[in-house]
């Protein structure tokens, strides 16, 4: 009770007026030693609709859906792990461009992209990870993200990150509960999941073996974590053990129990050689999974002919691919996007093919229109052995971030096939990547696109600084440096003024920033001037206009880019 009583005491005094003490990572804890965390749990009473005031901030903003009110509440904030915490909302509304979870430890009433934030680029997310100091109190917010700005955040609430590691739970469980024939070689599995698939589930199935695994044997990939059921196309007359399996973004993690199931019809006899294609799935635009069944013997492998003009196609005529595997039952093909093809599969011989399968018509799916997109990876350095640092270059939109993708194999890694880390921030030109020390891996960033990649960098090969002998340099710290403008005043008929105090280490200067549409202004992307003073408390800008109003910022610059940057001041030039 006195835990309780406390929680509310302090959520009081955060959300209270101006004249109360500020919020701070130095003066809050010692106060309160006996707050471990607050956690807001929901109610089952309806979500309200927003009122007008809620919706002020949406008239006229840049990327703003005035159209389409929303609301947002925080149901709950827990620990996931050691400076780790899971948030959880409610949403009314259109959310397009998905969400951002800002915090701060200073400051009570969060904003993007001035604090703290993340990024959940789903709209129909309703949780996303923070993480942050151990033992530290954070005010948290979940706002509506357009694409460029934040139009409606919910109200804050506030939590201590747990000094310990909440105890691992092994509650995860997956129960094949059905199979059902729906004729025509097709069966839908029906399956029961307890706990978390962020990254769905596969599907896996054998005729000879009874614990079927990925990538081995047959599959398909259901991406969404709710799903509790999936169609499947098999051949006739086979009896097939499946399993269903968590996927973790590149292998399993845990499987089901085998269900063992027998399809109706007649099946072929041994000594009637076939083949029959069973689905194409795309992957991305103009490429896709091939997938077929096939009885008989095949010791030197398949091919894959297709062509867009002959509904018939064979090798070598036409286009192909090759399969030395004889068990192979899958292959990758690529065509032009939004164009119709021919796909057929053949035994190969070693010479020549001996037999085909039906022709299969499919459309590969059209590239998405935008505008021209490019990304180069730049530079890969090594931070510590088996750690890197990859910095790209791109130009065009990227509202779902990109995917960094390895391979030590692949020389053209493709998501989500070989190793890969997800940036969801969309100004974001660098990650942290991680491999085998002493190993030799090709690197590719894409551009994300929800569920695949569009475009594709070229690769770059980098290797991993081997082992040392030694233990490692310690990590960076992390750069405390801040900065506040204090004013902004008008020196003559188009310049003015603006002074500043900062703290930390500044040795490539400042930049000052400004715009007057953009109430964010951005290094590269709105005006700027640097002062590559590292002492400097104040600069002018200039090609001012009387009686415009502009959106001032002062960043940290680093010699190439702004790593940090000062809250904005509005300013209306006389």
């Amino acid at each position: 009770m006195k835990k309780q009583m406390l929680g509310l005491l302090f959520a009081l005094i955060l959300s209270g007026c101006g004249a109360m003490r500020p919020f701070s990572l130095a003066a809050d804890p010692p106060l309160y030693p006996e707050l471990e965390a607050l956690q807001m749990t929901a109610t089952a009473a309806a979500f309200s609709a927003p009122t007008a005031t809620e919706n002020r901030q949406l008239s006229g903003s840049p990327g703003s859906s005035a159209d389409t009110p929303a609301a947002i509440r925080i149901t709950e904030v827990t620990d996931s792990a050691r400076g780790e915490a899971l948030v959880r909302w409610e949403a009314s509304g259109e959310f397009p461009s998905g969400f951002k979870i800002a915090y701060s430890d200073r400051n009570p009433n969060p904003t993007f992209p001035e604090d703290n934030w993340v990024y959940v680029s789903d709209p129909d997310a309703r949780s996303g990870r923070i993480t942050g100091s151990p033992g530290q109190i954070y005010a948290i917010r979940v706002c509506r993200y357009t694409g460029s700005i934040c139009d409606v955040y919910s109200d804050p609430v506030y939590f201590t990150f747990s000094k310990n590691t909440p105890p691992s739970s092994n509650t995860e469980m997956l129960v094949i509960l059905s199979i059902t024939e729906l004729g025509s070689g097709k069966v839908r599995l029906t399956w029961m999941a307890e706990g978390k698939f962020p990254y769905g589930f596969k599907i896996v199935w054998s005729d000879k073996k009874t614990a079927p695994t990925y990538p081995e044997d047959a599959w398909i990939y259901i991406s969404d974590p709710a799903a509790r059921s999936a169609e499947i196309t098999a051949a006739a007359g086979k009896t097939y053990t499946f399993r269903i399996c968590k996927f973790d973004g590149s292998g399993c993690t845990l499987y089901s129990a085998g269900f063992a199931f027998t399809l109706s019809g007649k099946l072929p006899t041994a000594s009637a050689e076939s083949i029959r294609i069973l689905e194409i799935t795309a992957k991305s635009a103009g490429k896709a999974v091939l997938r077929w069944e096939a009885v008989g013997s095949f010791p030197q492998g398949f091919k894959v002919a297709y062509s867009k003009t002959n509904k018939n196609p064979s090798y070598p005529e036409d286009t192909w691919v090759y399969l030395s595997d004889p068990n192979a039952r899958s292959a990758v093909v690529e065509g032009d996007p939004g164009a119709q093809y021919y796909f057929r599969v053949c035994k190969y011989t070693g010479s020549a093919c001996a037999f085909y399968s039906a022709a299969y018509t499919y459309t590969f799916p059209s590239l998405p229109t935008e505008s021209p997109v490019s990304i180069n990876i730049t530079d890969i350095s090594n931070t510590t052995a088996g750690k890197a640092v990859i910095r790209w270059s791109a130009t065009g939109s990227f509202p779902n971030g990109f995917k960094v993708v390895w391979s030590a194999v692949n020389p053209n890694p493709t998501y989500p096939e070989d190793t890969w880390i997800y940036v969801s921030n969309a100004d974001a030109r660098s990650a942290v990547v991680e491999g085998t020390p002493g190993t030799r891996y090709t690197f590719r960033v894409c551009k994300y696109l929800g569920g695949s990649c569009g475009t594709y960098s070229p690769g770059v090969s980098f290797t991993f600084a081997p082992a040392a002998t030694e233990p490692p340099p310690p990590e960076p710290t992390a750069d405390t440096s801040t900065i506040n403008i204090t004013s902004v005043s008008a020196s003559g008929a188009d310049t003015a003024v603006v002074s500043w105090s900062a703290s930390g280490s500044f040795p490539q200067g400042f930049k000052i920033v400004w715009s007057d549409s953009l109430t964010s202004p951005t290094y590269p992307g709105s005006n700027s001037t640097l002062i590559n003073d590292p002492g400097a408390s104040s600069g002018s800008i200039s090609g001012l206009e009387s009686g415009k109003t502009y959106y001032v910022r002062v960043c940290k610059f680093d010699g190439s880019s702004c790593v940090l940057y000062s809250g904005t001041q509005t300013y209306s030039h006389p």
